[in-house]
């Protein structure tokens, strides 16, 4: 097999949580883009203590050194990772040229969605097959604007999905410090057993909520909106993220034998048609919770949400998207 050509970034900046779960696996993909580039191309930022607005600060200050030739990869959880794809999508601080930057998500999070979408599974030698033979992609992420009753609209936006209800429930449920700490999640093997039996007493447990569409109102246990094949770490839906559109999901009873097989239909390819949409507005009529890419938030009763694609993407490096290259 032919070696193959270094990509022609001029620059590498990593953006590093260093107390990550992931932080030792973290430290071997960032030695092994340093033997490709060289240490003298490779800038290593550590994430701010301060949350997601402290690292936004963050992004706007080294912001000058972004573009189409700079490659930024995030070692980091899937929250920093849709943190920074908001932040060079949406923020008003940080120059056009900025906008540009192709990011790689490190498989530094718990789901690690957008990482799967583009790049599939960490095993060996990904990484290095990623780097020289990846092809920057555009993508339209979800975009999410929220007008609270006589309250300032907001707009969030999301790479991978927006859901509100039930697996928002789940997810403020897996991100309770009780959980997070839990030393069961350190065991091998068993980690996965005790998020599934915490997340399924969480959906076990989420009530349903009142919201109006198109004049109608109904009450539904969840919404969802998804942007790729992937969703909480659940794959096989019949969407790519280079795709025109998203899929559009809503569940109204909790019952499960009602939820396994609309699951199902869901992931077949022949069924996408009835779930695919560009648009979709609602109000809901009571305080609920939604989950932007697996970062939960409140929603204030009296909310109109209207979703739709972005029409400014961002940009990412890609093995498995490489049917929409950017030219």
């Amino acid at each position: 097999m032919p070696e193959q050509s270094t990509p022609s970034f001029r620059r590498v900046i990593i953006l590093r949580n260093p107390a990550s779960t992931h932080a030792d696996q973290a430290k071997q993909r960032i030695h092994e883009i340093q033997e490709l580039f060289g240490k003298d191309k490779v800038d290593i930022i550590d994430t701010a203590r301060g949350g997601a607005e402290a690292n936004r600060a963050l992004l706007r200050r080294h912001a000058r050194n972004f573009g189409p030739h700079t490659l930024l990869c995030i070692a980091a959880g899937d929250g920093t990772v849709g943190m920074v794809i908001e932040t060079l999508v949406q923020d008003a601080h940080i120059p056009e040229r900025a906008r540009s930057t192709p990011v790689l998500p490190l498989w530094g999070g718990n789901a690690n969605d957008l990482a799967h979408m583009l790049n599939g599974n960490a095993y060996r030698n990904r990484l290095h097959e990623v780097l020289t033979a990846g092809k920057v992609v555009a993508i339209q992420p979800l975009e999410c604007v929220l007008a609270p009753a006589g309250g300032t609209e907001t707009t969030r936006i999301a790479a991978c999905y927006v859901s509100f209800g039930a697996t928002a429930f789940a997810a403020a449920r897996l991100n309770e410090p009780s959980l997070r700490k839990n030393p069961l999640r350190r065991v091998p093997g068993v980690r996965h057993i005790v998020e599934f039996l915490a997340g399924f007493g969480a959906l076990r447990d989420s009530p349903s909520f009142k919201m109006q569409e198109q004049g109608k109102t109904r009450m539904v246990y969840e919404r969802t909106v998804t942007n790729g094949s992937r969703f909480a770490k659940v794959e096989r839906l019949p969407l790519k993220l280079t795709d025109d559109g998203f899929l559009l999901h809503t569940l109204e009873e909790k019952r499960l034998l009602t939820i396994v097989p609309r699951m199902w239909q869901a992931m077949q390819k022949r069924q996408a048609k009835q779930f695919r949409n560009d648009f979709t507005e609602f109000t809901v009529q009571q305080a609920i919770l939604a989950q932007f890419d697996g970062e939960t938030a409140e929603i204030a009763a009296g909310t109109n949400i209207r979703v739709t694609l972005s029409s400014r993407p961002f940009y990412a490096l890609s093995i498995l998207l490489q049917d929409s290259p950017v030219k």
